[in-house]
This record gives C-alpha cells, sequence and structure tokens, in this order.
C-alpha cells in the first residue's frame, strides 16, 4: 500500500516539484497558482491533479501554464479517489530534486520555496516545514500564526504524537523522503496527512522547522475537514494507535496519546451538535470510550460509560423515527498496526 516510490531516472538537481491536489476549486486555484507564478525562487515545474469534479479547472491551470515558462502539467482522475492518491498520482511523476506540496485553496508568500529550500541546504534535512498564517475565507482577515510550540519543536518528533501541527501547503522534502517512505496512504481519508509524517518520523526522516510563516492558510470554507471534526480527531486517534511501538516515541506515552485522543473523540461525537458537525453520533461515542478502554483496561469507568452511552444510544434509536441520515466512519478502524512492515524496511534499508 505504501511501497516505496522507485523512479527510474535520477532527480533533476535544483529542481521543486509542485504538486496541487484539486476538487471542485474553480473560485480559488487561479489565486494559488499565481503565488506559484510569483516565487522568488524560479526553477519549479507544476503538477495540477483535479479529482474527477467538473468545471473550468482544466482551462484556468492550461491557461497558466501557457502564460509561464515553467512545465505545468495537468492530469484528470478519471473516478474520485481522495486527496491522498491524488497527490500520489503526481508524486510518482515528478522529476525534482524537491517535492513542495501545495493545497489548491491556500497560497505562497514569494519567498516560501526560497526560504525552504535555503534550510534544507544549510541543515541537510530531508524535509522543512514552516509556520502559516490562518486566513478567514472570503475575507482574508488575519486568524493567527498555526505551527508548534517552541517546546513542541524541541520535543520533536514526539511532540507530533501529541498534536498535529504540520501543514501540507508549508512543507518541501527532498524526493528521496518517497523513496524511502512511499507515497501517502489512500486509506486515511481524513488525516493523510499525519500519517505520513508519522511514518517518516518512524523511519528516521529528519524534520526541519522555519518558524517564518511562509503560507496562507485558508480557513472556515465550507467544505473544511473541520466540518467533520468527530470524525476527523476519531481517525487522528486510530492513526495514533497504528504507531504504538514506532521508535520515534516510547510505546506507553504513544499509547497513552493514543487513550487520550480516543476520549476526546468520544467527548466529541457525543456532545457535537449533529446540524453542525455531520459526522457526529451518540452511539459512536460509546465504541470509542470502548477503543479508550482497550488500550487502558485498568480504568473499568470508562468501560461501564461506554457500555452505558452504546445502551442508551440503542434505545433512543428504536424509538424515534428512522432517518436518513448518512452514518460517517472512517475507513482505517480495521487496519492493523503499521510498525511490523516499517520495521521489517528498516531492517532492510539498514
Amino acid at each position: 500500500m505504501n511501497d516505496p516510490i522507485a523512479y527510474l531516472q535520477p532527480p533533476r538537481p535544483g529542481l521543486v516539484s509542485v504538486v496541487i491536489p484539486a476538487y471542485n476549486r474553480d473560485h480559488l486555484i487561479a489565486s494559488t497558482l499565481e503565488t506559484v507564478r510569483r516565487q522568488t525562487y524560479m526553477n519549479w515545474e507544476l503538477f495540477v491533479v483535479e479529482d474527477a469534479s467538473s468545471g473550468e479547472t482544466e482551462r484556468i491551470v492550461k491557461a497558466f501554464g501557457a502564460s509561464v515558462p515553467n512545465a505545468v502539467t495537468y492530469l484528470r482522475n478519471t473516478s474520485n479517489v481522495g486527496a491522498a492518491e491524488t497527490r500520489n498520482v503526481a508524486f510518482r511523476l515528478v522529476r525534482g530534486q524537491y517535492v513542495a506540496t501545495l493545497d489548491s485553496d491556500d497560497r505562497w508568500l514569494p519567498r516560501h520555496l526560497e526560504t525552504m529550500l535555503d534550510v534544507l541546504d544549510r541543515t541537510g534535512r530531508d524535509i522543512a516545514s514552516a509556520n502559516v498564517t490562518m486566513v478567514e475565507d472570503g475575507t482574508d482577515r488575519e486568524l493567527g500564526v498555526w505551527g508548534p510550540s517552541t517546546e513542541e519543536v524541541a520535543n520533536f518528533p514526539a511532540s507530533m504524537f501529541c498534536r498535529g501541527f504540520l501543514t501540507p501547503s508549508a512543507t518541501v522534502m527532498r524526493r528521496e523522503v518517497l523513496e524511502r517512505v512511499g507515497p501517502w496512504s489512500s486509506d486515511h481519508e481524513y488525516c493523510e496527512d499525519y500519517e505520513f509524517y508519522l511514518r517518516c518520523a518512524s523511519l528516521g526522516v529528519s524534520f526541519a522547522h522555519v518558524k517564518e510563516p511562509t503560507c496562507l492558510y485558508r480557513k472556515c470554507h465550507s467544505d473544511a475537514s473541520t466540518a467533520k471534526l468527530a470524525l476527523v480527531v476519531e481517525a487522528v486517534a486510530y492513526t495514533i494507535r497504528q504507531y504504538i511501538g514506532s521508535p520515534a516515541l516510547d510505546p506507553v506515552t504513544c499509547r497513552n496519546y493514543a487513550f487520550t485522543v480516543f476520549l476526546q473523540a468520544s467527548r466529541i461525537h457525543r456532545r457535537s451538535n449533529p446540524d453542525q458537525d455531520v459526522s457526529a453520533d451518540r452511539f459512536r461515542g460509546g465504541q470509542l470510550l470502548l477503543e479508550a478502554w482497550r488500550l487502558s483496561p485498568l480504568r473499568f469507568w470508562i468501560l461501564l460509560k461506554g457500555m452505558s452511552v452504546l445502551l442508551d444510544s440503542s434505545v433512543k434509536n428504536v424509538l424515534r423515527p428512522k432517518s436518513d441520515r448518512k452514518k460517517y466512519r472512517t475507513k482505517i478502524e480495521r487496519l492493523p498496526n503499521v510498525m511490523d512492515g516499517l520495521s521489517q524496511r528498516m531492517k532492510n534499508a539498514a
């Protein structure tokens, strides 16, 4: 599933391959592309992969390609496969020494690529990630800066198991990272970036942090994953559980992190208004309490509370009129722990 990518040709020195996945982004992608054009570092190629949406994205991208001297490639999936696999389509084709990921609704500041490559060259690290400035959709009002705290940088990569603070649009990596750890996981539909960075950390990939914000991260648009917060936090909990045993973190600490996030996901499922978070499901909250209990079986009160929530929800579901409301589930719930496979890969590389 996440086998390393084998490239047929060596990377082109100094070239940055920019990868943008797109889905129904006609109203935003032009401004995103314009920030690529304005980069002070000009040795780049661009891949835009549209995930089977309809509209004007192809026309916009091809018009942009005709207006710049750089290579611009537009690709289109025949069916909707999700953001992770859409990125992977381009990852398998990149030719640059570096790979920069950019979401189709985010924007780079002019010195983004220049800054990131300078950090990678000076430090010799594999991945560079910068802080981002969050801006409100529609108004561009600045909402604050998102990134790791000084303490989280000092405790990296262990701190990453506690909170996902790396933003794909503010990240540049050497192409050899994809050759070492493989592409993004298409099984992780809501936290595929988080899983990728955990996998990188577990396989010894080195990171550099750039405190200066180099990217504008668009927040609060209607189709953001925050509209399904309960499911997103649930997916994070299952992802952390997959990495219990990672050499990047003490197993007990990782287990405790997973336990805590399962409790958070359960709380969000049980307390959120389904009209505001369509993924919220009180019954699911009970199931997640049981998942937390399995990680800490001596805490019997969690087992009892989980059973109580499940029973209460089941009774209410029987009594209330049948609903056609969609039930959301994460695909990664039944995925096994990934460390066995990664451990074997590390042994083979040694």
